[in-house]
């Protein structure tokens, strides 16, 4: 029998051995992914299993039966635990109180249940929301004009991380377009007449009705309604008085218009008209510092993920608009008295030791800029360590003080604080604080006076400060718990996740994120260098075999989309953006399962010039849909549809610059903060749903002529599907990285073909293959390859249930490599060698092999110059490792072209 040995942390901190039934069966359960849940994560847990309650048991568990025992054993919480084999290590994790059983009114046995450490994060996370993320106040930055244009430009380095935040384009009411058109008339009116515009020295025989005339004095507008004679012209309005300046277009010129022209500030991009986004990164490393735990892995820093954005959207329209606007008390500087006080930039933190009576006492006050003395505010304390408002006032007017102070007579336990004030307020509020720290200390008694008593003055730089001025970034994060966010990445790439408990390992206690592909092929780096033989392990008298799944359809959907674009793609086309559904021709039965993320998808639009059809390099999303206001009363006249909150938006930040065009976006400034308008801008930060830009090549062939045009597109997307890509306009025809290509596709495929099978067997594995398996492993059995979906260990009986799904044998396409270079060609005996996981399959004089369809292509080829007739990239081989290791996964060789090489051009060398 093998003996289970279980430890629980005490209320010390201690791993404390418990003491356990030696009769009480104790079954657990691991799997990684079930076939059944294909999106699903797992880990190991226990059925509930019983021990005793002995002495030293109702120690560790604080005689929890006896509910009368104040501060003890808290069943609401899960205590960490080690679950050890024969007293060799077996996993670690949590232990959950369920019960008490009594006999006799006495207390017998507690029911627990023993839980693996990676599904403790919803525990640990409970319902808590990204805005409860402290770390995020790292990328909290001033709003003005200035900063949004370097962040719309350039992107923006908080916490030392380079475009930690970025404004990308994305606009939240505005609706843009781009027409060059300029005006098709021009000059000064000479007669005021009423609703006309008269101008002795013009021809108005060009102008038709519905042309659209600004008064440029006045910037008013009106509409061409009659063209009485060349030099009179009737109007919807009188808006002209004589020696008024007018321009004429052809077009209404709506405020959206983004052509650059340095003599229109009142139309294009404002600062007002974008928000900015933080990248997911950052999102996760905040997850980190809250919750203490350390996610590594190949993933969270490879291009599919880094740089992945999610957009600060938590109300509808504009962050002017967005409700209540914050502002943290920062830049605190000491103007007089003691420089005792721990006073940082915006915190002052102490530690109460308990010796003594101590005071700590604060004093906040806020003097009301006039002209916004009828405000309504508020001023919050708050403690975040404990994450606690120790003290606030709401809703109060004109000047205001907010105090508190602690104080005690006797030992207490240690205590720390670290103590923020916040300003919130219905709209803009200038203010200028002023925080007094007092601090006294009574040696000889509370009766007696002070034995020290210190105070300092702190005010703040500048001194006067308002509630617009900075993005505090917790307050615009889209309304999404912590555990639904990471949840939704892992469904969304297909990663699995799992607790490193192996004490030899250099990541014990990190937990390991993966793709699902990664996760089994790293199995060569377990002890079993990837497989174990259980053949003799096996009971082979009873075994059940059966079919994986029972369903003919899965469905991998975004939330139902809200903005304008995406709808209108489903209107045309009867499918949603982004979505993809994977189906089983030909089955007559079978139900359909769904994957769907918590994060909504957004369509872009690629903008073409209204004036002569062209192309621009302006690439922009859209969170707006409803019905299209007009108002041309105005100029520049509005036309935007209404602003619609989006569920939390997902998107690749890709910094564009325009070369080779005039076509450049006209940056306004509202407010002239900095940046005198119009600018024009030459890069931005588009939102893309693929992280790089595809491109198209023309390759050069063996037989030194051109081959057809060969699509290279990008490396990742986040449509499940394949879409027309929005900035190249490009169908892939199916080819486009998704997804379900890059992530679900292998599983999901060979979840499906009809020759897999589960096999359901029972197995008496040795203690060496039951401590040190992993869930990634193979099993074989009678030279039959399996991967594990589930296994459950009944310790009692030494039993494993296994439940294995068999490995097929893949299949193969040809593929052919073409190499060479205008008039020098290699020779056609030249070695090309592709690598999979399977022996190196040598091609020699004919360019034509097999590659596995589940496999990465690796391509090794001789010393030499290879591309096309104007680009060449130089590969070099180094007996079986590429130096230059320039490849792609894409079942053809290409890379990178080099256009510096020098020539001649050579061809030498050998692989």
């Amino acid at each position: 029998m093998e003996q289970p040995v279980l430890y629980i942390k005490d209320k010390d901190n201690n791993y404390q051995q418990a003491e356990m039934f030696s009769n009480e069966t104790i079954n657990i359960t691991s799997k990684i992914q079930d076939v059944k849940e294909p999106e699903k994560i797992f880990t190991n847990f226990t059925q509930a299993f019983n021990i005793p309650a002995s002495k030293e048991n109702n120690k560790i568990l604080q005689h929890w039966y006896n509910s009368s025992i104040e501060d003890g054993f808290d069943y609401r919480i899960k205590k960490d635990a080690i679950l050890e084999v024969n007293y060799s290590p077996f996993r670690r994790g949590k232990i959950q109180l369920k019960k008490v059983v009594l006999k006799d009114n006495v207390p017998f046995s507690y029911n627990i249940i023993f839980y693996g450490n990676t599904i403790n994060l919803k525990d640990l996370m409970k319902d808590d929301e990204l805005q409860q993320l402290d770390y995020l106040d790292n990328y909290n930055h001033d709003y003005n004009a200035g900063n949004v244009y370097l962040g719309f430009q350039t992107g923006l380095t908080l916490n030392s991380v380079n475009h930690s935040v970025i404004y990308p384009l994305i606009t939240h009411t505005k609706r843009l377009y781009f027409d060059s058109s300029s005006y098709i008339k021009s000059g000064t009116a000479t007669t005021n007449s009423d609703s006309k515009l008269v101008d002795s020295t013009a021809n108005f025989t060009s102008v038709n009705i519905g042309d659209y005339v600004v008064n440029t004095s006045n910037n008013t507008t009106a509409l061409v309604t009659f063209v009485s004679s060349s030099t009179t012209i009737a109007l919807s309005e009188h808006i002209f008085e004589n020696n008024d300046n007018y321009e004429i277009y052809e077009k209404i010129q709506y405020s959206g218009n983004l052509y650059y022209d340095n003599t229109q500030s009142k139309r294009g991009l404002s600062y007002v008209d974008i928000k900015p986004a933080i990248k997911c990164t950052e999102l996760i490393t905040a997850i980190e510092q809250k919750y203490n735990i350390d996610f590594i892995g190949n993933f969270l820093t490879s291009d599919a993920f880094s740089n992945l954005y999610m957009w600060l959207h938590r109300n509808k329209g504009g962050l002017t608009t967005e409700g209540t606007q914050s502002k943290i008390i920062s830049d605190l500087t000491r103007s007089s008295g003691s420089t005792s006080f721990d006073v940082t930039d915006t915190n002052w933190t102490f530690d109460i030791v308990g010796r003594g009576r101590e005071e700590y006492n604060f004093t906040l006050v806020l003097d009301i800029k006039t002209g916004y003395t009828d405000v309504k505010y508020s001023i919050k304390a708050y403690d975040s360590i404990s994450n606690v408002v120790i003290a606030e006032i709401k809703d109060v007017t004109n000047d205001n003080s907010l105090s508190w102070g602690i104080s005690f007579d006797e030992d207490i336990p240690l205590t720390n604080y670290n103590i923020k004030w916040t300003v919130e307020a219905e709209s803009t509020v200038f203010f200028t604080p002023t925080l007094t720290l007092n601090y006294k200390e009574y040696d000889d008694g509370p009766s007696q006076p002070a034995t020290n008593d210190l105070t300092a003055i702190y005010v703040t730089s500048p001194a006067e400060i308002n509630t617009l001025n900075q993005i505090i970034v917790k307050d615009h994060l889209p309304k999404i718990k912590v555990i639904d966010f990471l949840t939704g990445i892992f469904k969304m790439f297909n990663l699995t996740a799992y607790y490193e408990d192996n004490y030899a390992s250099a990541n014990f206690g990190k937990i390991i994120v993966e793709t699902l592909d990664d996760f089994y092929a790293n199995a060569v780096n377990n002890p079993s260098s990837g497989s174990y033989d259980i053949s003799k392990y096996v009971n082979i008298e009873k075994s059940t075999i059966e079919a994986p799944i029972t369903y003919k359809t899965i469905n991998f959907k975004y939330k139902e989309p809200k903005t304008l674009i995406a709808k209108e793609h489903k209107e045309e086309f009867n499918e949603v953006f982004g979505d993809e559904s994977f189906t089983l021709s030909g089955l007559d039965s079978g139900k359909t399962h769904k994957v769907e993320l918590p994060f909504e998808h957004m369509k872009y639009e690629r903008l073409f010039d209204e004036n002569n059809g062209d192309i621009t390099e302006i690439l922009w999303g859209y969170a707006a849909d409803g019905k299209f206001d007009s108002d041309i009363d105005v100029y520049p006249a509005t036309g935007d549809y209404d602003p619609v909150l989006t569920n939390p938006l997902l998107f690749y930040g890709i910094r564009e610059t325009m070369v080779g065009t005039t076509q450049y976006i006209n940056w306004i400034d509202v407010d002239n903060i900095s940046n005198n308008p119009p600018n024009n801008i030459t890069r931005y930060w588009r939102p893309s749903n693929t992280n790089t830009s595809g491109q198209s090549i023309v390759l050069y062939n063996y037989n030194s002529s051109y081959s057809s045009n060969v699509n290279i597109y990008p490396e990742y997307t986040i449509n499940f599907d394949n879409e027309i890509d929005e900035w190249t306009l490009t169908d892939y025809n199916g080819n486009t990285n998704s997804l379900f290509r890059n992530f679900y596709g292998n599983y999901i495929r060979d979840l499906f073909d009809k020759r897999k099978r589960i096999l359901k067997i029972d197995s008496h594995l040795s203690e060496e293959v039951l401590i040190n398996y992993n869930l990634n492993d193979k099993f074989i059995i009678n030279n039959n390859e399996y991967t594990i979906n589930q296994t459950r260990t009944n310790f009692n009986s030494e039993i494993t249930n296994l439940e294995l799904l068999n490995v097929l044998p893949p299949t193969y396409y040809e593929i052919q490599l073409y190499f060479g270079f205008g008039n020098n060609l290699c020779d056609t005996g030249t070695l090309v060698t592709v690598y999979s996981d399977v022996a190196s399959i040598s091609f020699g004089s004919v360019t034509t092999g097999k590659i596995y369809s589940n496999k990465s292509l690796t391509v090794f080829a001789p010393n030499g110059k290879y591309g096309n007739s104007n680009n060449y990239d130089n590969w070099y081989a180094d007996g079986m490792t590429m130096t230059t290791p320039s490849y792609r996964k894409q079942g053809f060789w290409q890379s990178e072209f080099d256009v510096t090489v020098s020539y001649p051009l050579t061809c030498s060398g050998g692989g």
